[in-house]
């Protein structure tokens, strides 16, 4: 593809399923998406964290598919609740997240559910972060599952929404 020779120049790789701050990856796109997710984590976790503190309570985040809350994020999720598509809708145990950094290894809550009508099946008002990376591209109405997504936030939560093309 295009980036090819830019993506060779990168050098040495980090694994997949690691993701420390400042790692290179064998891809310019993946690498400086994870750089930007950093900068999340720094400009926002602290109010994140700060106003659980002053609930007494964990930094509560909804991620897709387990892949962010415990590594890129782990240090700003005390709680991660996972979504994914799957039937039967509803909540199922949970499991290992995917990715993880930090002390976070397994999902608080996971939830089957779809993203249009997500509402129904998770908790509304309760998330203090969601983390919707690479996700937006696949819904058929993403408009509504942002609205879905909105429902779903305590008041000054926030959404990681990054969409690779859109």
């Amino acid at each position: 593809g295009s980036f090819r020779g830019l993506n060779m120049q990168l050098g040495d790789k980090t694994p997949k399923r690691s993701w420390p701050r400042g790692s290179r990856s064998n891809s310019l796109s993946r690498q400086t998406q994870h750089m930007f997710m950093y900068q999340v984590v720094d400009s926002h976790g602290p109010r994140l964290r700060a106003l659980a503190r002053k609930e007494k309570r964990a930094v509560r985040c909804l991620d897709w598919d387990g892949w962010y809350g415990g590594s890129v994020f782990g240090s700003v999720c005390g709680e991660v609740d996972v979504i994914e598509f799957a039937k039967p809708f509803g909540p199922v145990a949970p499991r290992r997240l995917h990715w993880t950094g930090g002390t976070l290894t397994e999902a608080t809550r996971w939830y089957n559910a779809d993203a249009h009508s997500m509402s129904r099946v998770l908790e509304s008002g309760v998330y203090d972060l969601v983390i919707a990376n690479s996700v937006f591209e696949h819904f058929h109405q993403p408009f509504h599952a942002m609205r879905e997504c909105a429902a779903l936030l305590r008041p000054g939560g926030l959404i990681f929404w990054h969409t690779p093309f859109e």
